[in-house]
């Protein structure tokens, strides 16, 4: 059941229509900080009980929020710093959570994506990749030629899909709606790509939608693609050095790293480094939940003096 649906019960409303936009904001930060809604709002819990449900969790983000603020809960924010992995240049991101022997994008040769190991992806709110280095080649030319930092050809060296220097996608060989239940990207050919899976394999069946980075732009802060999505890495850095954070989607249990390519990725070669961190939500985060519960402790309340009265 969605969110929205857990704290607004049809027939038993929570809230009135003018705090949906309220309970919407609670609804995305709680999924960040993958607090489980329905163990405080369900319509067979006791007001009396969830109010101290409300006033116990209050209490406790408050704590974690002033702790923020000062500095002090800082150090312990990072869940896995330093967590370093090797991207070969050939690794192809549509075989991720595939079995082994599986087959994508009609390679002699597959080879699967490397997935990231040590990160506690459950308690995280974004990932940042930093220390990216390296260089690969979609047509098996590094050092020499057609070589390719973790960015991709940004440049604009080659242009497969017309007007659109730098950048290649699925759908131009013929792979229009992703594959191996992994969605097509428009993305910079060669460039460090990502995807977040569950425990389950890829469905073809409910393939995502696909970011197209042609107009999403590179120079990003924040990033947020659903499970089974592929979406651009490239070093992981703004424009301006500042590194970019990649939400962690709800139900998140793996994350694979690959490189950008049409199809063929047999041949490609050289490597990327990559230095991974995950991060829980930011104390600004706790500090908007905190009020946000505070709102609907404040109308839990109203509504009960009113029946008294």
């Amino acid at each position: 059941m969605h969110c929205r649906q857990k704290l607004i019960r049809p027939g038993k409303p929570l809230m009135q229509k003018h705090f949906f936009s309220s309970v919407a904001h609670i609804c995305q930060v709680a999924q960040r900080l993958h607090v489980d809604t329905a163990m405080i709002f369900t319509s067979s819990i006791n007001k009396k009980v969830s109010m101290k449900i409300l006033s116990s969790l209050m209490r406790a983000v408050l704590v974690g929020s002033l702790l923020g603020s000062l500095g002090l809960a800082h150090a312990a924010m990072p869940l896995g710093a330093g967590v370093t992995v090797v991207v070969p240049g050939d690794a192809n991101p549509w075989l991720a959570g595939m079995p082994v022997g599986s087959s994508a994008s009609g390679d002699s040769i597959p080879q699967p994506p490397v997935q990231l190991m040590g990160l506690d992806l459950s308690a995280a709110g974004y990932l940042s990749f930093s220390g990216v280095t390296g260089q690969t080649s979609y047509a098996g030319g590094c050092p020499a030629s057609s070589c390719y930092g973790a960015d991709g050809d940004v440049s604009g060296e080659t242009d497969f899909l017309g007007n659109s220097p730098g950048f290649i996608n699925r759908a131009w060989a013929s792979y229009a709606g992703g594959e191996n239940g992994i969605s097509d990207v428009t993305a910079p050919l060669g460039s460090l790509i990502g995807v977040y899976l569950d425990n389950s394999q890829p469905d073809p069946g409910a393939t995502p939608g696909a970011f197209d980075f042609r107009v999403t732009g590179l120079n990003f802060s924040t990033l947020s693609p659903p499970l089974n999505q592929a979406f651009f890495i490239g070093d992981g850095l703004t424009s301006t050095g500042d590194m970019q954070r990649f939400m962690v989607p709800v139900g998140a249990t793996r994350v694979y790293l690959g490189t950008m390519d049409g199809y063929g990725w047999t041949g490609n070669n050289g490597e990327l480094s990559v230095t991974v961190m995950a991060a829980v939500a930011e104390p600004e985060s706790l500090a908007l939940l905190l009020g946000g519960l505070a709102l609907i402790s404040a109308v839990i309340r109203r509504k009960d003096a009113v029946k008294a009265v």
